[in-house]
């Protein structure tokens, strides 16, 4: 199963389209199908390699937009055997939550996700410049200074963003979830085999029950997770809008004379570039809510 499941889509297609005595079993075209995808799949804003079974992009944040294959209603030979192997499904308990670790790895994500946005963004603008230079709305001489130094911006973020780590930092909230999504595939693989004559209603029965029981403590542990980044998402939040009035005051210090207009502009520089991150960890950990 194993090597079918490494096979190129090339010789998968060749399975699918061949004559029926060729025909592969459709949970063996599903496993194989999963595995091209994980291994072709990748985030559009900061382009690593991502799984098909991602919500949001684990190195940037960003929102991922995946077709993922339709689960057979059939379950295999392998199943059965899982199921009559070991019924039993080990609970992985996460740490407590750690305040500091999730701050660390989003505002990582956040941070990487920022400069990926401004890049977009000076591309967007290169192109919209090269644009109106062929539609002779305005001249070489102003467009080719300005597309050279955002160029050079361009190669600057690549540099910023090279000093990132290419190994995703998972979040324990995160490996839960994925233990939940597995039990459930589980569940609805045990629901499958109700109509198998090699197994007792009994057995299926009690793997059913074992799974949910698995489920509902994963989801106690889910739960109680949530709670601690709900709580943190409300103080970002509140962060934000607090270092907002510290942007006003600051204004209102500079048209007083009370700082130079340098000082006004690094402060809020550094003042606006903290809201912009603290907005990015909370979008990344509404997408985590969800």
């Amino acid at each position: 199963m194993i090597r079918l499941a490494k096979m190129e889509r090339f010789h998968l297609l060749h399975f699918e389209k061949s004559e029926s005595h060729w025909n592969l079993p459709l949970f063996i075209i599903q496993i194989a199908q999963i595995c091209t995808m994980s291994q072709n799949l990748q985030c559009s804003q900061c382009e690593n390699r991502v799984e098909p079974t991602w919500k949001y992009c684990r190195y940037c944040g960003n929102k991922l937009d995946i077709n993922r294959p339709q689960e057979s209603p059939q379950a295999g030979i392998a199943d059965r055997e899982e199921i009559e192997r070991k019924i039993d499904v080990e609970v992985k308990h996460v740490e407590p939550f750690d305040k500091k670790l999730y701050y660390k790895v989003l505002s990582t994500r956040a941070e990487r996700s920022v400069i990926l946005k401004r890049k977009n963004k000076i591309r967007q603008e290169i192109d919209s410049l090269l644009e109106q230079l062929q539609a002779g709305l305005i001249g070489k001489d102003t467009v080719l200074p300005k597309v050279k130094e955002l160029k050079e911006e361009v190669q600057s973020i690549n540099q910023q963003a090279k000093s990132f780590s290419n190994i995703p930092e998972e979040l324990p909230i995160e490996v839960l979830n994925d233990e939940i999504e597995a039990a459930k595939q589980r569940l609805r693989k045990i629901e499958y085999l109700k109509s198998d004559e090699n197994l007792g209603k009994d057995t299926i029965r009690e793997a059913k029950q074992r799974t949910q029981d698995s489920i509902n403590l994963l989801r106690e542990q889910q739960s109680e997770i949530f709670g601690h980044l709900r709580s943190w998402r409300a103080d970002l939040e509140q962060n934000i809008e607090t270092v907002r009035k510290d942007i006003e005051y600051l204004y209102v210090r500079f048209k007083t004379d009370e700082i130079t207009e340098s000082s006004y502009q690094e402060k809020k520089e550094k003042l606006v570039a903290s809201i912009e991150n603290d907005q990015e960890v909370v979008e990344i950990l509404q997408r985590i809510l969800a």
